[in-house]
């Protein structure tokens, strides 16, 4: 006698109806195969719904719902990382604890099936097909210690920062000789904008000793000055026919600039009574410059000591066509100067329609995935690769089982913000729980009859602040090579541009009017054109989060 059968009717029958088809899609499961399951979880997404709807109307609320379907999805999930685990197992594992799962599905063939996948590993990983990977004898010749001797230590610099990179550094004897014309210097720079990289410090030990020669010719011009400026000497420069043979500025030789000991000209004979007043104009001015130098040292020489790597303030970017994917091309963007690839335009866009949350890809029609309500919450994931990245979750922090691996994860740049979001600290403070709560737009896309909004991210906490959007924008290549770029949130669909060009700040505000775009060679006014306006700020907020 089962449970339906202690009913009246028509309760009974329609139990018996439930129980007849929960029966019957059991023994159809049995057929589906391994790839039509992204598809049966979308639609057991919509009965999921449908069910919800039909327990509403007959009185079952969220309160007692919610818990239990939220109940059945962790089993589920439990269910999932079981069945993971033991195919991955060796061929002794046992299986039997499994099989009392049989109230979610027929778990029996499944352990069938994963028994015989065991066994099919099992042959995969010989020993014998791993002789020729690697050989110690093979790697002798790619380092050896001698080689190693010349660079430079953190020690030599006084870094403590572990995570400094100092591959690209010049070697020791450069660095040592460096420091101790610093110090020697501590009080005498020139402006040196732009020498100050990495690759340039061989130059710049170059450099600074060409100064501290120039410096050692100032100091004693500075001493022949002192003895020739007395009240005797300087009262003969009064009269009107001894200041005619007078040096002009353009007589005196430019010494701010010298770089080698061969540019540097013989200022012995230099120091006439004539020449007093545009010498020591001529000593201001590189007084001038080198405390500009002391200022440009100390602030690069800062930077190095706290292990931060010096990187140019400003990039150039470009796109450019990359794999086509359905009569399309993906827009990659790369930095204009190295042509390196950093990134590419997502394909994924999120909306909300009818208290649902939409996914879907720009360039595979056929994904589109919806997230119940109690699935509106968002939690920060750290890869593998100590990378972050946010995921749909309940309440609770469990996962939506709807969503395929694709399109489980969202890159931290696909929310678009004004400034860069730090997630290793909600990470740090929620670890497993959500951070995160995705809400509606207050209007709706502005294309007529529209019923989407955007999908807008808040921090969980007191006030609920604001954090950014979800992208609905999307950029790619035809295939005359012309980029095409639309932004749902505002209207803006299908703008082409030939061979557009950024130019990004590193650290401001994601904000098109404190950055550059140009097509071709002509400059964009990103006050009059709102698509351009939003693109730029796509790419800042691309390059901000990822470059710099």
């Amino acid at each position: 006698m089962s449970r339906c059968d202690q009913e009246k009717e028509p309760v009974k029958t329609l139990c018996n109806n439930l129980n007849q088809l929960i029966d019957d899609s059991k023994k159809a499961y049995e057929n589906v195969k391994e790839g039509d399951k992204d598809r049966l979880n979308q639609v057991l997404t919509w009965l999921d719904r449908e069910y919800h709807s039909f327990f509403k109307e007959v009185g079952i609320t969220s309160d007692i719902f919610i818990p239990a379907l939220d109940n059945i999805y962790k089993k589920i999930n439990d269910l999932d990382q079981k069945i993971d685990k033991n195919s991955s197992a060796s061929a002794n594992i046992d299986l039997t604890d499994l099989a009392k799962e049989q109230n979610l599905m027929d778990l029996a063939k499944k352990i069938d099936d994963i028994e015989g996948n065991i066994n099919k590993i099992g042959n995969l990983a010989k020993t014998s097909d791993l002789k020729n990977l690697v050989k110690i004898n093979d790697l002798k010749s790619l380092v050896k210690k001698g080689d190693l001797d010349n660079l430079v230590t953190k020690g030599d610099l006084g870094i403590k920062n572990a995570n400094f990179d100092l591959k690209k550094l010049a070697q020791k004897d450069d660095i040592k000789d460096l420091t101790k014309q610093i110090n020697d210097h501590a009080n005498t720079p020139v402006s040196l904008d732009g020498l100050a990289k990495e690759q340039d410090f061989k130059s710049l030990a170059q450099e600074v000793d060409s100064i501290k020669i120039a410096t050692n010719k100032i100091d004693d011009l500075n001493q022949k000055v002192s003895s020739l400026a007395k009240a005797t000497d300087l009262n003969n420069l009064a009269k009107t026919g001894d200041l005619k043979d007078l040096a002009k500025t353009t007589d005196l030789p430019d010494i701010s600039n010298l770089t080698t000991k061969a540019d540097i000209p013989d200022l012995s004979n230099l120091v006439q009574k004539s020449d007093i007043d545009k010498l020591n104009k001529q000593i201001a001015d590189f007084a001038k410059q080198d405390k500009a130098f002391d200022q440009a040292i100390t602030k690069e020489i800062k930077a190095i000591s706290q292990g931060v790597n010096i990187m140019p303030q400003e990039v150039s970017v470009v796109l450019a066509k990359g794999n086509e994917i359905s009569d399309k091309y993906e827009a990659e963007i790369k930095l204009a100067d190295s042509n390196s690839k950093i990134g590419i335009f997502s394909p994924k866009g999120y909306y909300f329609y009818d208290g649902t949350i939409y996914v879907y890809d720009h360039l595979r029609s056929e994904v589109s995935i919806d997230l119940p309500e109690h699935f509106h919450f968002l939690k920060v994931i750290k890869t593998e690769d100590s990378k972050y990245k946010l995921a749909f979750c309940n309440k609770g922090g469990e996962l939506y089982y709807g969503v395929p691996n694709d399109y489980k994860l969202i890159n931290p740049i696909d929310i678009k913000s004004t400034k860069s979001i730090d997630f290793n600290k909600y990470y740090a403070e929620n670890g497993s729980s959500p951070s995160f709560i995705a809400k509606m737009s207050s209007s709706s896309y502005p294309n007529p009859n529209s019923h989407q909004y955007g999908v807008d991210v808040y921090e969980i906490g007191d006030g609920e602040k604001k954090i950014g959007s979800l992208i609905d924008e999307f950029g790619y290549y035809d295939s005359q090579n012309k980029f095409h770029y639309s932004d749902n949130h505002l209207g803006i669909q299908n703008h082409s541009y030939d061979s557009p060009l950024f130019i990004i700040n590193k650290g401001e505000d994601n904000k098109c009017s404190l950055y550059k775009m140009q097509e071709g060679t002509d400059d964009i006014d990103l006050t009059s054109d709102a698509a351009a306006c939003s693109l730029v700020e796509y790419v800042a907020n691309y390059v901000n989060g990822v470059y710099f």
